[in-house]
């Protein structure tokens, strides 16, 4: 087979080899292979103080939660009432990951890990414990 200057044939284990990472990238790019979002980062405590935590809820959730925490056009984070789970880690999960269904942004690229943990202090924090 007459060859170009610098390209050599293809041998067929090369030519096989070639296709199959083709393919593989091919899967993977398309989402095939895409791992599941595993459970969200356990809790830990803010390090953060409080007066960062409101500026951050300021800026980031008073739209819609209300400057006091007590609901505008989303739900009060103080009644002591979460309708999507009331534990830290759904509490957490709900910051990070949004909340598709209710309206809620996901706030897992804008803030980090300790910021959320900070919101999540102060929710706790402010709300008020449900009467019995």
């Amino acid at each position: 087979m007459p060859t170009r200057q610098g390209i050599r044939p293809i041998a067929a284990g090369s030519l096989y080899l070639t296709w199959s990472l083709g393919l593989a990238a091919l899967l993977l790019s398309v989402g095939c292979f895409t791992p599941k979002a595993g459970p969200p980062p356990t809790p830990q405590p803010a390090s953060l103080t409080s007066a960062e935590a409101l500026s951050l809820y300021g800026r980031f959730c008073a739209n819609c939660h209300g400057r006091k925490l007590s609901g505008g056009m989303a739900s009060s984070l103080i009644d002591g009432y979460w309708e999507y789970g009331d534990s830290d880690a759904a509490l957490y999960a709900n910051i990070a990951r949004g909340l598709e269904n209710a309206g809620m942004p996901a706030f897992d690229q804008g803030l980090t890990p300790a910021q959320i943990h900070a919101l999540v202090d102060l929710m706790r924090a402010a709300a008020k414990p449900l009467p019995q």
